[in-house]
């Protein structure tokens, strides 16, 4: 998430979507424990499906920032810097959050967080796993920059991206006896942050004629609709909630994200620069990444967090994280090796 191209635009959406991300995490502890079509589960249920933008748009940013420079990506640029960078990170929190769970939240044998810390973060249940994704899009830049450099080639590589990964595992997910659409669509797997930084990319650097960009948005509300809908319905046909449609990787994934990328970019337009505090912020957005799981659980469990109704508990309890992770970013910004490598 370093600044490469430092427009607004993409700055703005790095800041929204990190807050959006720390929303998400605050409401999955007491989402599962809401009652199902209840006030307070509606409002987070919505919430959840408005939010899951962040993500996406966060690999889209990071893939149009990586593959709109004007230098060629050098292999060696690529794995000394970005990837060392990233990996540097996500081993240092890693160890920082599972010594956390280990000695002050008592879960467990030191093996055992470690374990559990790994296989959360291999099977996305962890927001660690973009990190990974990071990595494995900064391995494939350069050979992305040479897709990039012909728009009917980079067309073409969305197309095939969007109609055996997105519409495939919306297929794939629809129970069936016969086709089995989820095997099918395992053999043309492709990976969404390779793709979703391309897309990144398209919209950053081609102009969406109105038209389009309004069916974008449109089919963005429709997603959301769809959404909360089946996730309302199966979750009171099974009494508890169901967590099975959060996108990942169905047409969600694309749409939502890009409506927000086209809709900040258009408001506050793609040739300003960033003002300092906004680009500091957009920097710093990186450490309160990183490190917002582990202030959440250490307000959880200092007991400060008022005692109040869930929607308003929810409001406060994201502002609260939000805004110790970014003090402890903005400080660990100021020491040399740390915000460097770090954050």
């Amino acid at each position: 998430m370093e600044n490469k191209k430092n427009s607004v635009y993409t700055d703005i959406l790095i800041i929204i979507s990190v807050l959006a991300v720390v929303a998400v995490s605050v409401i999955l502890k007491k989402w599962f424990k809401a009652e199902v079509a209840s006030i307070s589960w509606f409002f987070m249920t919505t919430l959840q499906s408005i939010f899951r933008f962040a993500i996406p748009t966060i690999i889209m940013v990071s893939g149009a920032k990586t593959l709109s420079s004007p230098d060629s990506l050098s292999i060696r640029t690529v794995f000394y810097k970005d990837i060392l960078r990233l990996a540097t990170a996500f081993i240092c929190w890693s160890t920082f959050c599972i010594l956390l769970d280990k000695y002050l939240f008592k879960r467990g044998g030191l093996l055992y967080c470690a374990e559990k810390f790994l296989s959360d973060t291999l099977i996305d249940m962890n927001y660690m796993w973009l990190v990974l994704s990071l990595i494995g899009l900064y391995i494939v830049s350069p050979l992305l920059k040479r897709i990039i450099e012909d728009k009917s080639l980079l067309e073409y590589f969305l197309l095939i991206w969007f109609i055996f990964t997105i519409c495939g595992n919306f297929f794939g997910s629809i129970p069936d006896s016969y086709i089995n659409f989820e095997k099918i669509n395992n053999a043309f797997k492709m990976s969404a942050a390779i793709h979703l930084s391309g897309l990144g990319y398209y919209l950053s650097n081609y102009s969406i004629k109105k038209p389009l960009r309004f069916l974008i948005y449109a089919l963005s509300i429709l997603s959301i609709i769809a959404f909360l809908a089946i996730t309302y319905y199966i979750s009171v046909k099974e009494g508890r909630t169901i967590s099975t449609f959060i996108p990942k990787k169905l047409p969600m994934t694309v749409f939502v994200p890009a409506s927000v990328f086209l809709l900040i970019k258009n408001v506050f337009g793609e040739e300003k620069s960033s003002p300092k505090i906004i680009s500091f912020w957009a920097k710093a957005s990186f450490g309160i990444f990183m490190c917002h799981l582990s202030v959440l659980d250490c307000l959880m469990k200092s007991g400060i967090l008022p005692h109040t109704r869930v929607i308003y508990l929810i409001v406060i309890t994201t502002a609260a994280t939000y805004l110790v992770s970014l003090i402890i970013s903005a400080i660990l910004n100021f020491i040399p090796f740390v915000k460097k490598y770090i954050v």
